[in-house]
């Protein structure tokens, strides 16, 4: 079985880390997401915009 995470376990661990975060009460901060898990600013703004949205 390959160790390689798929794209969707990536998106899944990126959104459970922020969803994580939110729970603790800290603050989010884009431009410090997007250099921790190695993607671009605009992938952030999806994420919290279309994903997290509720």
């Amino acid at each position: 079985m390959s160790t390689k995470k798929t794209s969707a376990q990536t998106v899944a661990f990126r959104l459970t880390s922020m969803l994580r975060r939110l729970n603790e009460g800290k603050r989010l901060r884009p431009e410090e997401l997007a250099k921790e898990f190695s993607v671009t600013l605009r992938t952030i703004q999806r994420d919290l915009n279309e994903k997290l949205a509720f």
